[in-house]
């Protein structure tokens, strides 16, 4: 994971109350996170529906969970190739309908609309302040980096990675400020 997704150790994991950011709410959320497991498949989906679609759901146009629609989320938004298993995924889907511009808010939340080059337009959500609880900064995360971030927000602890030399893990432990210190010395 930290090879995909953590830039090879040098980046973090941000730790997140899903309750706190709302990925519970059944309200904001297409699928919300107790309902987001990924299942990962052999095969692609195929075959008929065998859900009752009792409620109408316009694409793009939802903001709330549809229960009667859960098989259709499912092989839209929730199904991955079976080699990656490992991550055991939950995913949170939200509608991003209305959102134009830098920051906009819709039935889903608040959101930003950042252009990168990799994509035309990136919708980014806004977690609430509370919702961010820890942090796992990588094996080979820089010092000022860490730094930095512990002086946004001092409140939350930094977990620093170790490599487990008797095995392919990595452990965690508490980073303080005296670790900053030993590593300028």
């Amino acid at each position: 994971m930290w090879a995909h997704y953590g830039d090879s150790h040098r980046g973090a994991v941000i730790g997140i109350d899903a309750s706190a950011a709302g990925f519970l709410d059944e309200a904001s959320n297409l699928i919300p996170a107790h309902y987001g497991s990924v299942i990962y498949l052999r095969q692609r989906n195929s075959g008929p529906f065998r859900s009752d679609f009792r409620e109408p759901v316009l694409v793009g146009a939802t903001h709330h969970f549809v229960i009667s629609h859960y098989e259709k989320w499912q092989r839209l938004f929730l199904s991955k190739p079976l080699d990656w298993a490992y991550e055991e995924e939950v995913r949170v889907v939200k509608c991003i309908r209305g959102i134009q511009g830098e920051s906009c808010k819709n039935e889903s939340g608040v959101f930003s609309v950042v252009e990168v080059k990799t994509r035309q337009e990136l919708h980014t959500f806004h977690l609430p302040r509370n919702a961010i609880v820890e942090v796992y900064a990588g094996i080979y995360a820089e010092e000022h980096q860490i730094a930095k971030l512990r002086q946004v927000r001092p409140e939350i602890p930094i977990y620093r990675g170790e490599a487990d030399l008797n095995a392919y893990a990595v452990s965690f432990e508490m980073s303080t400020d005296s670790d900053l210190k030993r590593a300028k010395v």
